[in-house]
């Protein structure tokens, strides 16, 4: 692994092999857990793993708790893709991996679940993604797996809202872009993998 992003909300921590460094990044990683402070204060940057990208990996499995998820990028025939909005923010249709489900199952099941949608058919895997977050007074490292994915209509989006989805829109790929260039810093990442 070269490179390593985790978000926290709208910033990024990125996590550079030293041997691809390029000398603009903001900090060396001497000192992790004041890295993974620092990002939860509010600030993006750039960490060269001197000493190692394995060694960020155990921090991280040694200090959070690991949750699995997936989600999909859902395309309809026209081009347009859904968003869901969802606490206050464009997201994507995603959840957690049940026990005995697969990523490709657990991603089709969510965004069944939270869209409403049938007839979806799986495409690639897009991207992974990483975010950390406190939830009950303990910090987890949740790694959502992306696939791309078609229908052969744009359906009525039915939203789960026990979930916290208010509505769900088809947008075109511009809007797309544009409105999770404003979301949280995964959709971002997202984003740009579209």
């Amino acid at each position: 692994m070269k490179m390593w992003t985790i978000a926290f909300q709208y910033n990024a921590l990125t996590f550079i092999d030293a041997s691809n460094a390029r000398g603009d990044e903001d900090m060396d990683d001497e000192n992790l857990t004041a890295c993974f402070a620092m990002l939860t204060r509010g600030n993006s940057f750039r960490v060269v793993c001197r000493q190692g990208m394995r060694r960020v990996v155990r921090h991280c499995i040694n200090n959070f708790i690991v949750v699995r998820a997936a989600g999909g990028v859902v395309t309809e025939p026209q081009g347009k893709k859904l968003l869901i909005f969802r606490n206050q923010h464009w997201d994507l249709a995603k959840g957690g991996v049940e026990e005995g489900e697969s990523l490709c199952q657990a991603a089709m099941r969510e965004v069944m679940e939270e869209t409403g949608m049938h007839d979806l058919v799986l495409g690639d895997l897009l991207t992974k993604t990483y975010h950390i977050y406190n939830l009950y007074g303990g910090w987890h490292l949740k790694q959502t797996s992306w696939f791309s994915m078609e229908v052969p209509s744009a359906y009525p989006i039915v939203t789960q809202k026990e979930e916290g989805i208010v509505r769900g829109e088809w947008v075109s790929p511009e809007v797309f872009q544009e409105r999770l260039k404003h979301s949280y810093a995964t959709m971002r990442m997202v984003a740009e993998r579209v």
